[in-house]
């Protein structure tokens, strides 16, 4: 009695070509592990874009909360431009509101200061916008720090001011303010396109 020949009773041609051939194992191989390769490449890639689709959503959502954070700190600093502008015109850039009780040097530096939301904690966090977007914020409240921080340096020294004095501080207010509001528009805009862009 014979053994099981392979080569002569497997019923399927593909296993007993196989067998019976020598040398066409090591290539069966060769072709599987090539194929395992491509499969683990092919896995891999599309893992890695998957994590980093995940990425971006997790960057968009926080860019569109934070830009929706800064709406009410830069709606404040727009509402607060119109009132200073307004002291400006009215109380000779601040000077007029000026008297000599101490009391009235306090109020008049906290009327002629921009008072805006918190918005501190949020420059904390400004890398989570756009590049853009993210140098207008930091421009646009380093800028309001500025103003309001002249504005408590020198407005209560400008009751002693003479002439040439008091058109240096008018022409430093008068450019702190413009280039204030030279910032809005386009921060408003770089907001808008955080908080409509579409998710990825």
């Amino acid at each position: 009695m014979t053994g099981w020949d392979a080569c002569t009773q497997e019923p399927c041609a593909l296993i007993r070509w196989l067998e019976c051939h020598p040398g066409t194992a090591g290539w069966a191989q060769l072709f599987g592990t090539l194929a395992a390769i491509a499969f683990a490449y092919v896995l891999g890639r599309a893992q890695i874009r998957a994590a980093r689709l995940a990425e971006d959503r997790k960057r968009d959502s926080k860019a569109k909360a934070l830009a929706l954070l800064l709406v009410a700190p830069v709606a404040d600093v727009i509402s607060e431009m119109e009132r200073i502008k307004d002291l400006i015109t009215h109380y000779e850039h601040g000077m007029g509101l000026i008297t000599p009780a101490i009391s009235t040097h306090e109020s008049a530096v906290r009327a002629m200061t921009i008072q805006a939301s918190p918005y501190d904690a949020l420059l904390l966090r400004v890398d989570a916008l756009p590049v853009d977007a993210a140098n207008l914020v930091v421009r646009l409240f380093s800028f309001v720090a500025d103003f309001n921080g002249y504005i408590a340096d020198v407005l209560p020294a400008t009751r002693r001011f003479d002439g040439n004095q008091r058109e240096e501080f008018i022409a430093e207010v008068d450019g702190k303010v413009a280039g204030i509001e030279r910032l809005i528009d386009p921060l408003k805009q770089a907001l808008d396109k955080v908080t409509n862009s579409p998710a990825p």
